[in-house]
Protein backbone atom coordinates (compact mmCIF):
# COMPACT_ATOMS: atom_id res chain seq x y z
CA UNK A 1 0.00 0.00 0.00
CA UNK A 2 1.36 3.40 -0.96
CA UNK A 3 0.19 6.54 0.77
CA UNK A 4 1.10 9.96 -0.53
CA UNK A 5 2.39 12.71 1.70
CA UNK A 6 0.35 15.80 2.39
CA UNK A 7 1.91 19.16 1.72
CA UNK A 8 1.00 22.39 3.45
CA UNK A 9 -0.85 23.55 0.33
CA UNK A 10 -3.23 20.59 0.80
CA UNK A 11 -4.13 21.64 4.34
CA UNK A 12 -7.01 24.09 4.63
CA UNK A 13 -7.07 26.82 7.23
CA UNK A 14 -9.67 26.65 10.01
CA UNK A 15 -11.44 29.64 8.48
CA UNK A 16 -11.83 28.00 5.07
CA UNK A 17 -13.12 24.80 6.68
CA UNK A 18 -15.70 26.74 8.70
CA UNK A 19 -16.90 28.55 5.58
CA UNK A 20 -17.23 25.31 3.61
CA UNK A 21 -19.33 23.51 6.23
CA UNK A 22 -23.01 23.13 5.56
CA UNK A 23 -25.82 22.95 8.11
CA UNK A 24 -27.94 19.91 9.00
CA UNK A 25 -25.15 17.32 9.07
CA UNK A 26 -24.11 17.85 5.46
CA UNK A 27 -20.51 17.28 6.60
CA UNK A 28 -21.15 13.58 5.95
CA UNK A 29 -20.99 14.42 2.25
CA UNK A 30 -17.27 14.99 2.74
CA UNK A 31 -16.85 11.27 3.46
CA UNK A 32 -18.09 10.50 -0.05
CA UNK A 33 -15.90 13.09 -1.73
CA UNK A 34 -15.25 12.57 -5.41
CA UNK A 35 -11.65 13.79 -5.16
CA UNK A 36 -9.32 10.79 -5.72
CA UNK A 37 -6.97 11.80 -2.90
CA UNK A 38 -9.88 12.15 -0.47
CA UNK A 39 -11.32 8.80 -1.51
CA UNK A 40 -7.99 7.05 -0.98
CA UNK A 41 -7.55 8.69 2.40
CA UNK A 42 -11.06 7.66 3.47
CA UNK A 43 -10.45 4.09 2.30
CA UNK A 44 -7.15 3.94 4.20
CA UNK A 45 -8.72 5.28 7.39
CA UNK A 46 -11.65 2.86 7.16
CA UNK A 47 -9.29 -0.07 6.52
CA UNK A 48 -7.20 0.98 9.53
CA UNK A 49 -10.25 0.96 11.80
CA UNK A 50 -11.26 -2.46 10.50
CA UNK A 51 -7.79 -3.79 11.33
CA UNK A 52 -7.84 -2.07 14.72
CA UNK A 53 -11.17 -3.66 15.63
CA UNK A 54 -9.60 -7.05 14.88
CA UNK A 55 -6.53 -6.30 17.01
CA UNK A 56 -4.32 -5.84 13.90
CA UNK A 57 -4.27 -9.58 13.33
CA UNK A 58 -2.12 -10.10 10.21
CA UNK A 59 -3.38 -11.65 7.00
CA UNK A 60 -6.54 -9.58 6.50
CA UNK A 61 -5.07 -6.43 4.96
CA UNK A 62 -6.48 -6.93 1.47
CA UNK A 63 -9.90 -7.91 2.80
CA UNK A 64 -9.95 -4.81 5.02
CA UNK A 65 -8.97 -2.59 2.09
CA UNK A 66 -11.56 -4.05 -0.28
CA UNK A 67 -14.36 -3.80 2.30
CA UNK A 68 -13.39 -0.20 3.12
CA UNK A 69 -13.23 0.64 -0.57
CA UNK A 70 -16.71 -0.77 -1.16
CA UNK A 71 -18.08 1.28 1.76
CA UNK A 72 -16.49 4.53 0.59
CA UNK A 73 -17.61 4.03 -3.02
CA UNK A 74 -21.31 3.61 -2.03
Amino acid sequence: MVLSTVSTKDVKSKDSVKKSRKPNGADNAQLNSTEPHDRLLNIAVNAYYKAESRGFEPGHEIQDWLEAEAEVMK
